[in-house]
């Protein structure tokens, strides 16, 4: 008897292929003297080393079989079979004897289909073997895709991944195994701002389940200055990526980085990322986000207008206005202009809130 052993061979161009064996001698019922049983076996290769052949498992995205006999165009058997993926596909049945019999066999799977066809044999009970070429047009048994991640825009940035692979400051290339989630990250360089991801629809949130071959493109800009506002002694910039910049005296939190400390250089404003405009007062500062007044520094007159009267190095919520539009600080107080109207607050030690009082708000 005849015995067919697995052996280990390294991976192979795909090739998926159509193997008919007798079954003489592996238990098999006597066959009648008009028909030769054939056993068919699906694999991507075969090793060249008689008598081991490697029986590889169905390749992933193929579900079923379509086998058929024929003999001058004429149908003598058509079979289908469910087949899974990973495990190997045995079809076992007694064909008729006869000349020119071709065997067709058609895969398919995941929308996909290819099929492959034999040289004409003749099946006359004696024990044959026959391989048919399937590769053209055939999915591929892929275990990894590739990610390519291309850099665009005027600025500069790094894009990294989890799992790890991509450290990209340029355009570049990383495979990954296939089915598994890749999650991007994209952090600026200074002077730039990290405008989004775009290219396939998966990109955009920055996971990427790896199905197929990817392309996702990170965008930087540069982050231009659009508006600059000059305090007594600091000054902030706002940035055309929504973010806001400021340096010079900080003893009153005024440079809004969380601290008291000076600077000479400028520093970002921790939490600003949506603003559309600053305005520097003596030792305060705000700016205008979704429609609504933050500040912070100096405020012991209630400059602020957040209901207190204590310095603050962070932004904090101007309470009581929505939709605006236009904010002002002034050297101890600010006004706004909100859903059309005029709102002031702070010191009013000459009238500044119009309010016709002299008392702080």
């Amino acid at each position: 008897m005849k015995i067919w052993r697995n052996i280990d061979l390294p991976a192979l161009p795909f090739t998926f292929a159509i193997l008919l064996l007798g079954l003489f001698g592996c238990g098999a019922s006597e066959p009648s003297k008009n028909t030769t049983p054939v056993s068919l076996t699906i694999q991507t290769s075969l090793s060249k080393e008689a008598p081991f052949k490697l029986f590889a498992p169905v390749p992933p995205g193929i579900t079923d079989l379509e086998i058929v006999v024929s003999e001058d165009n004429n149908e003598l058997i058509s079979d289908r079979l469910s087949v899974t993926p990973g495990e190997p596909a045995i079809w076992t049945r007694e064909v008729p004897n006869g000349q020119n019999r071709i065997f067709t066999v058609t895969a398919s799977g995941n929308g996909n289909s290819c099929s492959g066809q034999s040289k004409p044999v003749n099946l006359v009970g004696q024990k044959i073997s026959i391989e048919i070429n399937m590769q053209e047009g055939c999915p591929p048994s892929q275990s990894s895709f590739r990610l390519t991640i291309n850099i665009a825009g005027g600025g500069s940035g790094l894009v990294t991944s989890l799992p790890s692979g991509i450290t990209c400051g340029e355009d570049c290339t990383k495979l990954f195994r296939s089915g598994e989630e890749v999650v991007l990250s994209a952090s600026p360089n200074d002077g730039s701002f990290f405008a989004g991801l775009s290219g396939h629809p998966d990109c955009i949130d920055g996971s990427v389940m790896m199905t197929s071959e990817m392309t996702c493109v990170a965008t930087f800009e540069l982050a231009i200055a659009g508006a600059v506002s000059a305090g007594e002694g600091h000054s902030c910039a706002w940035i055309a990526d929504g973010t806001i910049q400021c340096w010079g005296d900080n003893g009153s939190g005024q440079l809004g980085d969380r601290g008291t400390s000076g600077s000479s250089t400028a520093l970002a404003v921790p939490g600003i990322s949506d603003a559309t405009v600053v305005s520097a007062g003596k030792e305060h500062t705000c700016t205008i986000v979704d429609d609504t007044v933050q500040c912070w520094g100096g405020n012991f007159f209630g400059q602020l207008g957040n209901g207190s009267t204590s310095d603050s190095p962070i932004p904090v919520a101007v309470s009581g206005i929505k939709n605006v539009t236009v904010v002002s600080s002034g050297e101890r107080h600010t006004c706004a202009i909100a859903s059309g109207r005029v709102y002031c607050w702070g010191d009013n030690s000459f009238g500044q809130l119009g309010d016709g009082s002299k008392i702080d708000s």
